[in-house]
């Protein structure tokens, strides 16, 4: 998906090229029209022609090492994840969120980074809810229950994984069979977690006030 240059530079500057020598490496693919230049709510962002996604892919490919950058990516759009928003753009989550979901691809693939692949998805789910994707919502957060490492079980988690699939479920009105057993016998028993969703009365946001729906269905 679409990238602002600071991604670029994050993900493929190192020891031998450094961040100068990635803007101008982009500089001279926008000069020669293999990459596209977007803005939106004030924010510029690059996106590659398909031809050049499709030469890049197999390049990194066949290239010793060409893993790291996979990993560079995923570990890019951890930390922006992590930050809080600054303009409170949808546009702007909408361009960022194809990044996002192929970050989070990666590390589950093949067992690659599976706590970085939870980790973040738990960071990510509430964004994709507000645009909506309920279904890839169900799908991931179904995903990330089924690979979730040792490490994370009976931890805060879990526990914020398991109330994520709470909330996509009651969201997507499918809020029954072994799902909603599950979440019976895990959110439910849970007080502290109950408390602190219910905690100040039903919400006027929108997501929130479908967690907390969700909540008292399963008390």
């Amino acid at each position: 998906g679409p990238f602002p240059i600071e991604a670029a530079v994050a993900v493929t500057s190192d020891g031998a090229i450094d961040a100068f020598q990635v803007r101008e490496a982009v500089g001279d693919l926008v000069d020669k029209f293999l990459v596209a230049v977007t803005v939106e709510s004030g924010s510029t962002h690059l996106r590659l022609l398909e031809t050049t996604r499709a030469y890049a892919t197999a390049r990194l490919a066949r290239l010793p090492g060409g893993e790291q950058f996979a990993r560079r990516h995923a570990l890019y759009y951890a930390e922006q994840l992590r930050k809080p928003s600054q303009t409170g753009s949808a546009s702007l989550e909408v361009l960022e969120i194809a990044n996002v979901r192929t970050a989070i691809q990666w590390a589950f693939s093949a067992g690659r980074d599976p706590m970085l692949a939870v980790a973040m998805w738990c960071m990510a789910a509430p964004r994709f809810l507000a645009l909506g994707l309920v279904r890839e919502c169900k799908r991931t957060c179904e995903r990330a229950m089924d690979e979730l490492p040792d490490q994370f079980r009976s931890t805060q988690t879990e526990l914020r994984l398991l109330d994520l699939t709470a909330t996509t479920y009651f969201s997507g009105d499918d809020y029954d069979g072994d799902m909603m057993v599950l979440l019976q016998q895990m959110i439910g028993e849970d007080v502290e977690l109950l408390n602190e969703i219910m905690r100040g009365g039903l919400s006027s946001d929108p997501l929130l006030r479908t967690r907390q729906e969700a909540a008292v269905a399963i008390r």
